[in-house]
Order: structure tokens, then C-alpha cells, then sequence
């Protein structure tokens, strides 16, 4: 299936990258002509999003086809990661970090932060449609076995999952609208090939939680 999506994802790439590139030469015409244009100046922020998006799409769907090379990443440096681009792409959106990011690295590739901001972005969904606009987000330091382990938890103020949904959140691939769509399992895939995993569960007090465990590592400390 993940060959599948890769073969799929060279294909739109390649069939959006021309007409992106084509806005972009109208975008700079019209600059030239009308600098001044509130709306033209307000169309460079989502076609600039649209092009840093294929460009991602390109460099993940290479990294599908040679294999990601795993490293270390700090998780200071993974949460301004994830505060910049939700301001890029939600800024509608408030993230509330609960407590202090542990100093630590956690194993990491070039998904990881796609695979997270997957579950963001369905969060945020989730958010728009009870009318909320903060996400809260938590760090949990806990030792297994006398082996330290890290967690993220992304806490949603939406409607929650239904009981039929937590009984489906067993791997299979549900509508994408109820927050449960292929990005999830592909953010999934990440999680388990870097030594970690995904809990979807309700919170008690309203709205979802992802929470996602990430392997500790001392490489690159």
C-alpha cells in the first residue's frame, strides 16, 4: 500500500508542480504591475505554502523509495519545529504547551514532523468543527523497565471519537472526515519504524487525544 502511495504521490506532484509554477510567473506579473494590490499581496502566503508543500510531497516520496535514514533529534528543537509551522499553516490555531519539553533527543527521519503535524492538522479539524481554536499539548517523561520513555499528547477540543470508532481503531483506515483517514495510518507507519507508537484515545473531559510515544536515543546529544 505504501508503494502504491508513493507511485500515486509521483503522480500528483508531477501534475501539480507545472500549473503551480505557471501561477507563480502571474503572481510576479501582477506584482510588477499593481505592488500595491492588497489582494494579489495576499495571494504570495498560500502559493508559497502550495510550493513548499510539493516540494515536501517530493523529498518524502524519495525518502519512500531509498529509505529514510534514521538520526537523533532534540525534543527542544522538534517542538519549535512544530509551534512554527502550525503559525505557518493554522495561525487560527492556538498551541497551549502544558508543561516544560524534556531534554532529551528521541529517534528521528524526515517524517517525523509530517507524521506529527498529520495528527495536528486532524486536530485542528476536529477543533474547527466545534467552533475551538486551542490545541493542548504535553510532554510525558516516564520510565518502563528502568528504561526512560517519552510521549507526546495532542489534545483536541472537538466532539471525540465515537464508540464506534474506538472500536474500528484497531489499524483499519476510516473516513477521513471522522479523523481517522489514511494520513493517520501513514503517520502510524513513521511512529512504529522509528521505535514508537500511536494511542487515539477521548479525553474525560471532552475532545481526542493522539498521544504518540518516541524512542529515546542518546545519538547526537
Amino acid at each position: 500500500q505504501i508503494v502504491t502511495l508513493d507511485g500515486a504521490a509521483v503522480q500528483i506532484t508531477h501534475q501539480l508542480a507545472s500549473p503551480i509554477a505557471n501561477l507563480q510567473l502571474i503572481l510576479e506579473e501582477l506584482k510588477e504591475e499593481q505592488p500595491n494590490n492588497e489582494l494579489i499581496i495576499e495571494m504570495q502566503k498560500p502559493l508559497a505554502q502550495c510550493t513548499a508543500q510539493l516540494n515536501n510531497f517530493r523529498e518524502l516520496s524519495a525518502q519512500l523509495r531509498t529509505g529514510s535514514k534514521i538520526n537523533a533529534v532534540k525534543l527542544l528543537d522538534l517542538a519549535q519545529q512544530i509551534q512554527d509551522t502550525m503559525l505557518l499553516h493554522y495561525p487560527d490555531q492556538q498551541l497551549k504547551w502544558q508543561n516544560e519539553t524534556p531534554n532529551v533527543s528521541v529517534k528521528s527521519d524526515v517524517m517525523l514532523l509530517p507524521a506529527l503535524l498529520n495528527l495536528l492538522q486532524n486536530a485542528t479539524t476536529a477543533n474547527q468543527q466545534n467552533n475551538q481554536n486551542q490545541l493542548a499539548l504535553s510532554w510525558q517523561l516516564t520510565n518502563q523497565g528502568n528504561e526512560p520513555e517519552v510521549s507526546l499528547l495532542i489534545r483536541d477540543y472537538g466532539k471525540g471519537f465515537t464508540k464506534e470508532q474506538l472500536s474500528q481503531l484497531g489499524g483499519q483506515v476510516m473516513p477521513s472526515r471522522s479523523g481517522m483517514g489514511l494520513a493517520v495510518m501513514l503517520s502510524n507507519v513513521t511512529f512504529e519504524r522509528l521505535q514508537g507508537s500511536l494511542t487515539l484515545f477521548n479525553h474525560e473531559q471532552g475532545g481526542a487525544v493522539a498521544k504518540v510515544k518516541l524512542a529515546i536515543t542518546s545519538e547526537g546529544e
